[in-house]
């Protein structure tokens, strides 16, 4: 249309005169310079007059620009856009459980290894949902049987319906590379034997852990309603929402991919955060996330109404 062309040709205009200014700031301006030895002595230098491209060359690299695989997805559709307030909701829980892990792993007393053995009191190591359930009961959580199931399915990679030490470090340490090293560096308290929480911890201790445990539970049943709203309002196909993800389309999502439609939407990430948001659909760890991964992650879980 007229106006969009309009619009071109402003765009073409600022362009010449930013190429301009950067010629002169370069030195490469079409007036001679100027002698160090003032006006006697002149060097004359011929000048170099940019011979400026045609209106219809630089439109059709706009339009090659905009058609770029890259930077498509910078027109932000109501679709992209619903996606995008999903995923700033998903960012900000796990923002939320990330600072209650980093809070809760600073205290002195606490280790990765005593609070596991305070859940698996049998010493069979591993945590079940009956035992999970009676244990959360004691430090005053009460859990329905769907959020439990949620937790576990989350944090239990090899699906066997229980959590292992390093599932349970999973969910309870931080995801970052200080937090690595504390999980490397837990059972200080091995050859001490494990009563109970009261026992092993300070209240303080304890209260961390007890938020930590509740925000991990919370995290799992907001992230479930928001799959069910998905599905029951039908404001895209998990299909379409990672074609929308995948920006160039090569069937995986990528770390760079995730970061930029997050920031395409306006959403600050550090690393470390895209890094645990990859974790976190990236059921089969292999650093990106497929279709079926983006499925299983996108589907709705339980068949109660959270």
């Amino acid at each position: 249309s007229d106006v969009y062309k309009r619009q071109i040709q402003r765009i073409i205009k600022s362009a010449h005169k930013l190429q301009n200014e950067a010629d002169v700031q370069l030195g490469r301006s079409s007036s001679p310079p100027k002698s160090h030895y003032g006006s006697i002595g002149k060097i004359s230098s011929p000048s170099r007059t940019r011979v400026p491209e045609s209106e219809d060359l630089v439109y059709s690299r706009y339009v090659d620009s905009i058609n770029h695989p890259f930077r498509k997805p910078n027109v932000v559709t109501s679709k992209s856009e619903e996606l995008g307030n999903y995923f700033r909701k998903i960012v900000a829980f796990e923002r939320e459980v990330e600072l209650a892990r980093e809070t809760l792993i600073a205290r002195v007393d606490f280790s990765a290894s005593d609070a596991f053995k305070c859940f698996d009191q049998n010493k069979n190591g591993f945590i079940g949902a009956s035992k999970l359930e009676k244990t959360l009961f004691e430090i005053g959580l009460k859990p329905n049987r769907d959020e439990l199931f949620l937790f576990i399915q989350r944090y239990d990679r090899d699906h066997d319906g229980r959590l292992k030490f390093s599932e349970f470090c999973d969910a309870i340490l931080p995801h970052t590379t200080e937090g690595s090293y504390e999980r490397r560096s837990v059972g200080s308290s091995r050859y001490r034997q494990i009563q109970g929480f009261n026992e092993t911890f300070t209240q303080e201790t304890q209260r961390l852990l007890v938020r930590l445990m509740n925000l991990l539970i919370e995290n799992e049943r907001q992230s479930e309603s928001l799959r069910q709203a998905f599905q029951k309002e039908k404001i895209l196909t998990s299909q379409e929402a990672f074609h929308l993800m995948d920006l160039n389309k090569d069937e995986v999502i990528d770390a760079l991919e995730l970061r930029q439609f997050l920031a395409l939407h306006g959403i600050p990430v550090s690393e470390s955060e895209v890094a645990a948001l990859l974790e976190k659909f990236d059921t089969g760890r292999k650093g990106v996330i497929s279709y079926r991964d983006f499925l299983q992650e996108f589907t709705p879980k339980s068949m109660r109404r959270l």
